[in-house]
């Protein structure tokens, strides 16, 4: 039987988790009203054409992808988080908590460009952690830059992402070598695209502006519609347990590694920094949302970790109760 302390969570208990709250929005999303493609693709990234044409006629297949995309997600990312041990004691607590805000936060059109970008912003700060320690691994961080990079062609929003991760990354690199590494993996995707537009008769600057101009471009997404009750409820207890776990990483910093207090401090600048960002963004969607739950829950599990028993309990109550309803 599954534990209520999310904290203790052993691997098959997250995995368990996961697999079954994966499978509930797999059948969620097979069952939602089909939403005609040209309405998603208004205002839109290059790539969510074809990804929303795809899931307007193949609306089974498509949600079995996102499912697969959210077990990958969720494992890449819980995974990152105990390797390189940044709350101080291993917990699988990533796991279930990524789980259950894909269930509330990306039942929502387009669901599939919502996934994908899940799973490379998981993808790109899995491999990002490996780059904050003492010794970096070029291939990681290319590879961390090339995910990342990716994501403002399938969601116009994620650009502001780029930017700050390109920002950060220059900042705290101070080899000419990393930043040379950095700055070709992050812009690579985008220049790819533009290559190839240009190979199709099009302007090569003229696709790079385009990019550009989607990120202020406001999209189909209605943000009345999407924040139901239950999401901002969520969204409040998120907002909660945040804050109690900045106050109480501020007291255990010290007994942590200088690899994971570069990762804190990281993660805390990118959550303070695209909050406002994704609010203020005309061009702001569902991935929007999920990103920025993905970089919290990221940070989450110490507070299960120090919190009073019965609070912690009941805060993951709160959430599994609020993910079900936001369904």
């Amino acid at each position: 039987i599954m534990i209520l302390d999310v904290a203790r969570h052993k691997f098959y208990e997250g995995v368990a988790t996961l697999l079954l709250i994966a499978t509930i929005v797999a059948v969620r999303v097979a069952l939602l009203p089909a939403v005609a493609a040209d309405t998603i693709v208004e205002g839109g990234a290059p790539l969510v054409a074809p990804l929303a044409r795809f899931e307007s006629a193949h609306p089974v297949l498509a949600a079995l992808l996102g499912a697969i995309f959210c077990v990958q997600s969720a494992l890449r990312l819980a995974r990152a988080t105990v390797r390189y041990n940044i709350y101080g004691t291993s917990s699988m607590a990533a796991i279930s908590l990524t789980a259950l805000l894909f269930a509330a936060l990306t039942i929502d059109s387009p669901y599939l460009a919502t996934m994908f970008v899940a799973l490379l912003v998981a993808e790109g700060l899995g491999r990002l952690f490996s780059c904050l320690g003492p010794n970096t691994r070029l291939h990681h961080l290319f590879t961390a830059m090339l995910a990342l990079g990716a994501t403002p062609l399938v969601d116009s929003s994620m650009l502001a992402v780029v930017i700050l991760a390109l920002v950060l990354m220059l900042t705290m690199r101070s080899n000419p070598r990393e930043m040379i590494v950095t700055l070709v993996g992050i812009t690579l995707p985008t220049l790819t695209y533009n290559y190839i537009m240009w190979c199709m008769g099009g302007s090569f600057t003229a696709s790079f502006l385009e990019i550009w101009h989607d990120m202020f471009t406001p999209s189909a997404f209605n943000i009345d519609t999407y924040l139901t009750i239950p999401r901002l409820a969520l969204l409040a207890v998120v907002l909660f347990v945040e804050l109690c776990t900045v106050l109480l990483y501020r007291s255990e910093r010290l007994t942590l590694s200088r690899t994971a207090r570069n990762i804190w401090a990281v993660m805390q600048a990118a959550l303070l920094i695209l909050t406002p960002v994704f609010i203020l963004l005309p061009s702001s969607s569902p991935a929007s949302f999920i990103t920025v739950a993905m970089i919290a829950v990221t940070m989450m599990p110490l507070f299960f970790l120090k919190m009073n028993n019965a609070i912690s309990i009941v805060t993951y109550l709160a959430i599994v109760v609020l993910s079900i309803c936001a369904l």
